[in-house]
C-alpha cells in the first residue's frame, strides 16, 4: 500500500468489484471521455480486468482510496511498461462524482509520477485526454506534466463527432527529485534569504547558512542563529573541507541568494544537482551585476524572478520555476525595484520550498532559456562608476541619478572643487537653454532642493553628501572632471571580502 497526504493506493482484487465501481464504468457522465465507454461492464468483466492487470508484469493497476474513510474513489493504471525504453502510458479515473473538484487527481498523478521515476526507474510517462476534458488536462498540468502536442480531429467523442486530443508527458530528466533529508543549505545573504530560512525552520527543517565575509553582518548572523540556523562563515566555499562535510548533512537542496563564489563541480555534486540560484532579473537579459541600476538607466520595467539550477556551465543552468511581471510605475530607485521584486520573489521561493520539502518532493518541468538573446551588464560601484556627465540629456541625467539612489549613496559630481552626491527629484523639458548652461544652479526651490540647467531642460536636485543651507549656491556650476568621467567607465570586480583594491 502506498500513501500520499490525503490518499492511499493499493492493488485491487475481486472484493473491490463493487456495484459502485461497476456503475462508474457504465455511467455516461463519468465515462464520456474514456475508451471504456464502448462496452457494457459487469461484475464478471471487472473481475477479469482486475485479475489480468495483476498478473501482467507490464501493468500496474492501483485503486485510489480516501485516507479519512477508506472510500474507493477511482483507479490509476501505469502501463504497458516498456522495460527497454523505460517508458509507460499513464491513465487515471476519478469515478466517485462526490470526490470531483478536490484535487485528488492531481495528488495521485503527482505521487505516481514521483513513484515511477524514483522507484520504478522509468524515464518517460505519457498520457492523453480529449479536447473537452479540461479537468483532466488541468490535473496533469498542475502535476507539472507538459502538454506537448494537440491532435486536431483525432478522436470520435460520445456524440459521434470528431474531437481533438491533448498529448501530455512527464520526463525524468526534466524533474528535480528531492531526497528525504531534512537539512537544507542557504548560501549568500539578504532579507529574502532570512525570510526563507525562517519559513524552513518553522516547518521543522534544519538550515545551514553559508556566508562570505562581505555578507557576514554581525547582527544578521546573530538573528539567524537565534532563529535556529547553523551559520557558517567561509572565505572559499570550494576549498573548505570542514564546510563540505557539513554540507553533506544539509544536502536536501541548496538555494543561493547572491553568492560570492562560482561553485566547483565538487560542491555542486554534494547536492546531487539540487543546487539553485535565485535570479531576480529578467532573464536572459541583465546577466552580470547591478541589475536594477542598469534597468533604471535603460528605462526598463520588465521584471522576473527565476529559480535556476546551478551547473558547471556558469549562469546557463535550466529554470525550474519562474514568475514574470512589470515593475510599478511609481518605482524610481534600486530600492523601489528591490521592494517590488522582493514581494514576488518571496512568493515564488516559498512555493519552491513547499514543493521541495513536502509531497511529492519534486519540481518540474525544467525549462531551458534561449541564451543567444542574453545581454551582459558588468558590476558597478557607486563611488567609482556613479559620476554624472553634464553633457547628457536632462532625462538621462535624471535616470542616472535615480539609478544610484537609495540604497546607494547617490550620483556624484563636483561643486566649487568639492565632491558632492545628489538625488534627482524630477525633470522638465518645457524650457531649454544653451548647452553652456549645463550644470548651472539657477534657483533654490525649497530647503535643500535646487533647480539646475541640463541639456534639453531643467533638473530638480537635492544635495545628499553636504548640507547647503545658504542661497549663495545659486549661480554656481556643477561639473564633473574628465578624469572622473574616464574612470567611471572602468570595470570593477569583487571578492568574497568586497571590492578589489585595484579598482580604486
Amino acid at each position: 500500500m502506498l500513501n500520499s497526504p490525503r490518499l492511499f493506493y493499493r492493488k485491487l482484487d475481486a472484493n473491490d468489484a463493487t456495484k459502485e465501481y461497476i456503475d462508474w464504468l457504465n455511467n455516461p457522465s463519468i465515462n464520456k471521455y474514456l475508451e471504456l465507454r464502448h462496452c457494457l461492464h459487469t461484475y464478471e468483466s471487472v473481475c477479469e480486468f482486475i485479475h489480468d492487470s495483476n498478473v501482467d508484469e507490464q501493468i500496474l493497476l492501483y485503486g485510489i482510496f480516501l485516507s479519512k474513510n477508506n472510500r474507493h474513489i477511482g483507479n490509476l493504471k501505469i502501463g504497458p511498461i516498456d522495460p527497454v525504453h523505460r517508458c509507460a502510458d499513464f491513465g487515471i479515473l476519478i469515478g466517485d462524482e462526490l470526490s470531483w473538484g478536490n484535487g485528488y487527481a492531481t495528488e495521485a498523478i503527482s505521487f505516481f509520477t514521483y513513484y515511477c521515476f524514483s522507484q520504478l526507474n522509468l524515464n518517460t510517462l505519457t498520457a492523453g485526454c480529449y479536447e473537452q476534458n479540461i479537468g483532466s488536462l488541468r490535473a496533469f498540468e498542475k502535476a507539472s506534466w507538459t502538454n506537448y502536442c494537440f491532435l486536431k480531429e483525432y478522436r470520435v467523442d460520445c456524440k459521434g463527432e470528431l474531437t481533438g486530443e491533448y498529448l501530455l508527458k512527464a520526463t525524468r530528466s526534466n524533474y528535480a527529485t528531492f531526497t528525504g533529508n531534512k537539512g537544507c543549505t542557504l548560501i549568500g545573504g539578504g532579507e529574502l534569504q532570512a525570510l526563507t530560512a525562517k519559513y524552513l525552520v518553522s516547518k521543522g527543517h534544519e538550515v545551514l547558512i553559508v556566508v562570505a565575509p562581505r555578507h557576514s553582518d554581525g547582527s544578521e548572523c546573530i538573528r539567524l542563529t537565534e532563529m535556529g540556523c547553523n551559520v557558517y562563515q567561509c572565505e572559499d566555499v570550494n576549498t573548505d573541507i570542514e564546510l563540505h562535510s557539513l554540507m553533506e548533512e544539509y544536502n536536501q537542496f541548496s538555494l543561493c541568494f547572491g553568492p560570492a563564489w562560482i561553485f566547483s563541480e565538487e560542491v555542486i555534486s554534494i547536492y546531487k544537482s539540487l543546487m539553485f540560484n535565485i535570479n531576480a532579473i529578467p532573464l536572459p537579459e541583465y546577466l552580470g551585476g547591478a541589475h536594477y541600476t542598469w534597468q533604471i538607466m535603460n528605462g526598463d520595467r520588465q521584471a522576473g524572478v527565476y529559480i535556476q539550477q546551478i551547473t558547471s556551465c556558469i549562469d546557463r543552468g535550466p529554470i525550474v520555476m519562474d514568475k514574470t511581471f512589470s515593475i510599478s510605475p511609481t518605482a524610481l530607485t534600486p530600492e523601489d525595484y528591490a521592494e517590488d521584486i522582493s514581494r514576488q520573489a518571496q512568493s515564488l521561493v516559498q512555493d519552491f520550498v513547499m514543493k521541495a520539502c513536502a509531497f511529492p518532493r519534486y519540481i518540474g518541468p525544467i525549462s531551458e532559456i534561449d541564451w543567444k538573446d542574453s545581454l551582459y551588464f558588468p558590476r558597478l560601484n557607486t563611488k567609482i562608476n556613479g559620476w554624472i556627465d553634464w553633457s547628457w540629456n536632462v532625462s538621462d541625467i535624471h535616470s542616472f541619478c535615480c539609478a544610484f539612489d537609495t540604497p546607494y549613496s547617490g550620483a556624484s559630481t563636483y561643486l566649487s572643487g568639492n565632491e558632492v552626491s545628489i538625488r534627482s527629484h524630477s525633470f522638465s523639458t518645457e524650457r531649454k537653454f544653451h548647452p553652456y548652461c549645463n550644470g548651472l544652479i539657477l534657483r533654490r526651490l525649497d530647503s535643500n532642493i535646487y533647480l539646475v540647467s541640463a541639456n534639453g531642460g531643467l533638473l530638480s536636485i537635492e544635495f545628499l553628501s553636504k548640507q547647503h543651507k545658504e542661497c549663495k549656491l545659486v549661480g554656481k556650476r556643477l561639473i564633473t572632471p574628465h578624469q572622473k568621467l574616464d574612470k567611471s567607465l572602468s570595470s570593477v570586480s569583487y571578492s568574497p571580502f568586497g571590492l578589489h583594491e585595484n579598482n580604486e
